[in-house]
């Protein structure tokens, strides 16, 4: 059977199936700006830090199924990771972010995947790695190369 997956307004129908994603990295690398645009297509440029969690709901349909993609939107400061790891148990999936123009945000993403790992949540094997701020090119301070040998490393662990 073929599966097809369409975009639908939030909230338009009852889902049949809710899943988690938690977004993480450090404070300023556009965690809340990836997940605007994806959700809203908007982009705003002097946005405001986080503080705790933010919740964002995208959904789809797949053949006769409603799909609830609930994105947290976690803060990136030291003093919230207590909270942040708490945001973990029951979770589906986790994007680890970073910024290309700020290496130590690059640095850190093994901590915050090892976080990830450390975590409660045994069956939390969905982590995505994004590399953000790419139309700052040159402002640049990550390769790509560099940005896929850590994917390749991580994926390993």
């Amino acid at each position: 059977m073929e599966l097809h997956i369409t975009e639908i307004p939030k909230n338009s129908e009852v889902a049949t199936y809710n899943l988690k994603v938690v977004i993480v990295g450090d404070s300023g690398v556009g965690k809340s700006n990836i997940i605007n645009r994806y959700c809203n297509d908007q982009f705003i440029q002097d946005g405001k830090a986080t503080v705790g969690v933010e919740l964002e709901n995208k959904y789809f349909k797949a053949n006769n199924d409603v799909l609830n993609v609930s994105i947290w939107d976690t803060a990136g400061q030291e003093r919230f990771k207590s909270i942040t790891n708490a945001y973990y148990r029951g979770a589906h999936g986790v994007i680890v972010v970073f910024d290309l123009t700020r290496k130590e945000t690059f640095d850190n993403c093994k901590n915050w995947f090892n976080e990830v790992k450390n975590s409660n949540n045994q069956n939390l094997n969905n982590l995505l790695l994004i590399g953000n701020k790419s139309d700052l090119e040159d402002l640049r301070k990550v390769t790509q190369e560099q940005g896929k040998d850590l994917a390749t490393e991580l994926s390993k662990k």
